[in-house]
């Protein structure tokens, strides 16, 4: 944490915090001011991410990344694991961002835009259903279902260096 605005360096160069990105950290931050976390959230943030995968090539590589950062500053701001699904954190930088806090197969509930600093606990059970994502297990009903509906598959290689 630092003292100033918060910051973002994406691949080594400086970066705007969009719209997206600034909801996960401003939801955070009053979560952890909500329960009391002890930690400073009037601090600015320094966030430095790299990426190896392809960007802006229509394959939800920001994904990924906003659902790292909610992870991170949850562990950062000292929420307990209890407090909030890290599915639900990375719902406000993204949809599918969401999906790319479980490995494997996940299925994502859409369908809830609100602040989830606002919401009680008992109200985040409501959220739950309706908008978070779940990891699904690999049962062999689940993968008859993929191999009898998929239409497209997309590689994503990385050319050998050299």
């Amino acid at each position: 944490m630092v003292d100033g605005p918060d910051s973002l360096v994406l691949n080594g160069k400086a970066a705007e915090i969009t719209t997206r990105i600034a909801n996960v950290i401003k939801t955070v931050k009053e979560m952890a001011e909500k329960i009391g976390t002890g930690v400073d959230v009037s601090k600015g943030l320094q966030i430095e991410s790299e990426n190896n995968f392809a960007t802006a090539a229509g394959l939800a590589s920001s994904a990924s990344g906003l659902s790292c950062l909610g992870f991170a500053l949850a562990k950062l701001y000292g929420l307990p694991a209890e407090a909030v699904d890290p599915s639900v954190l990375a719902r406000l930088g993204s949809g599918s961002a969401c999906r790319s806090i479980y490995g494997g197969f996940v299925v994502w509930h859409k369908g809830w835009t609100g602040n989830v600093a606002e919401l009680k606990n008992e109200e985040l059970e409501k959220v739950a259903p309706n908008s978070i994502a779940k990891p699904l297990p690999l049962n062999d009903g689940v993968l008859d279902w993929w191999i009898e509906n998929l239409s497209i598959l997309i590689c994503v290689v990385k050319p050998e260096e050299g």
